[in-house]
């Protein structure tokens, strides 16, 4: 039989054994973490820049800011503000003409009036005219991977279990079918820009005004000449502002557009 103090003394080396034992396996557990965390670190990136097919607030950035008093026929509409303000689940259309404003006003609402309402999260995206349907579909998708990837579990917790839509486009009948689709008892309503004429009308004249300005001071314009440019511009706002111009037309008017300013530049 073993003394009592060699007993003793076996002990504690089993303890302290048994300790550096426990920190030398505390001490894997913390490197397997580690190395899972660098793994997913260089893993998620490379996911997400697989599917991130274009810059989401780039294209949104390519539009101007909204001139002061613009975007009115859209901001104090009635209907507008009850969507803004309610708590459903709905949908807005926004539809008016090229050249109206949709997409520097939707620019606007995100950049500010949407950010300065109650705390929520805010989904955008651009589609552009020019583009394939399929192409716009993939980097829709890939947006919304990346948006709902960047909210925080908490930030789920702290949202209202609500989802609003808001849609900007031009009038065009295919477009229109496809809201058709949707059942008659969806919360979808719509803001027609041809309803809004005279206002989008005098919100282009703002445009076109401080365009001019900000062009004359650019370029160093005689006020003469300024106010010619000004005059010709606006002469044209009808064809802009009119909700069922067809094609043929914008395309004229665009080459009256460029004709007018080629023929005025030549008199600098």
């Amino acid at each position: 039989m073993l003394p009592l103090g060699v007993l003793d003394s076996l002990h504690h080396t089993s303890k302290e054994k048994l300790a550096v034992s426990l920190q030398q396996l505390h001490a894997i557990e913390t490197q397997t973490h580690q190395r899972k965390i660098r793994y997913q670190n260089e893993k998620y990136p490379k996911i997400h820049q697989a599917l991130k097919t274009s810059r989401y607030e780039d294209q949104k950035n390519l539009n101007p800011d909204r001139i002061d008093g613009t975007g009115q026929w859209v901001v104090v509409n009635t209907q507008y503000r009850r969507w803004l303000n309610s708590a459903c689940d709905d949908l807005r259309w926004n539809s008016a003409g090229p050249g109206c404003g949709k997409s520097v006003l939707a620019k606007s609402l995100i950049d500010e009036e949407l950010q300065s309402t109650k705390p929520h999260k805010v989904c955008y995206f651009f589609f552009k005219d020019n583009e394939e349907r399929t192409a716009e579909r993939e980097r829709l998708i890939s947006y919304l991977i990346d948006f709902f990837k960047r909210i925080s579990t908490e930030s789920h917790d702290e949202l209202d279990d609500r989802l609003k839509f808001l849609v900007t486009s031009r009038p065009y009948d295919d477009i229109h079918l496809g809201f058709n689709s949707f059942p008659s008892n969806s919360p979808v309503t719509q803001l027609r820009g041809v309803d809004e004429t005279d206002k989008i009308s005098a919100e282009i004249n703002l445009v076109i005004k401080a365009e001019v300005t900000r062009l004359a001071e650019h370029l160093k314009l005689k006020p003469h000449t300024k106010l010619q440019i000004r005059d010709e511009l606006l002469k044209m706002r009808t064809e802009h502002t009119s909700g069922h111009t067809s094609h043929t037309s914008r395309g004229k008017t665009s080459m009256k557009l460029t004709a007018t300013v080629s023929d005025l530049s030549m008199k600098l």
